[in-house]
């Protein structure tokens, strides 16, 4: 049952909920040994945006089979992506000692390279799990597009980084929301993310998809 699909019976409504707590648990569990965290969130990502589109498929048994499928590469882009984010956190430190003037200057343009930077990092993941394309034409495609969309890659930003930001923001907030995140909430925050990648992927495959379900309403 796609995501997408204006099913409102409490069926329907408990299938959504299942699915996301059971791609919650098993994401947060294949992210432990931190390496692998690129390989599950694209194999939680190929599952969403499967849902999005209306394919029916199995949760658990795909996540597992797309995470072994995309391990290579999706590791590969994480160690990638977080070389550059330790590059560009170093070297804002770094900035910390240079004289004034030279230190703002400095700083606003690793904040500017770093924005980008994480642009492109929110819509690496997705990118390969719908493309599965090689790794420097993954980059690549991502960048196209985070910069083509600048609306929906702003919000996907605020939505990727909201649990951090909340964290900074409120003390105590993850203490006391902690239940929410285990259960639910990482993957909850994907399907938000997912609604939009589809949309920037393959709107026409979506618009399809809306007129053969309106049809199918329609015929009952």
């Amino acid at each position: 049952m796609g995501f997408l699909h204006d099913d409102k019976s409490a069926t329907g409504l408990m299938n959504r909920v299942f699915n996301l707590i059971s791609l919650n648990v098993i994401w947060i569990v294949c992210c432990i040994p931190i390496i692998t965290i690129g390989a599950a969130t694209t194999a939680m990502y190929d599952v969403l945006l499967r849902l999005c589109f209306g394919e029916d498929v199995s949760v658990v048994h795909t996540f597992f089979k797309k995470f072994v499928f995309y391990l290579k590469k999706a590791t590969v882009l994480f160690l990638i992506a977080a070389a550059v984010a330790i590059f560009l956190a170093f070297d804002f430190w770094c900035s910390l000692f240079c004289a004034d003037g030279v230190r703002l200057v400095v700083q606003v343009v690793l904040l500017c390279i770093g924005f980008f930077a994480a642009a492109v990092g929110c819509f690496l993941f997705p990118t390969l799990a719908y493309f599965n394309e090689n790794i420097r034409t993954t980059i690549k495609h991502a960048f196209v597009l985070s910069m083509k969309n600048g609306v929906f890659t702003v919000f996907i930003m605020l939505i990727s980084f909201l649990p951090f930001l909340l964290i900074l923001l409120i003390p105590g907030f993850y203490f006391n929301t902690s239940l929410i995140w285990i259960t639910i909430g990482f993957a909850l925050l994907a399907q938000v993310n997912a609604m939009y990648f589809a949309r920037i992927f393959d709107q026409n495959r979506l618009d399809k998809l809306q007129h053969q379900r309106n049809d199918d309403d329609c015929a009952r």
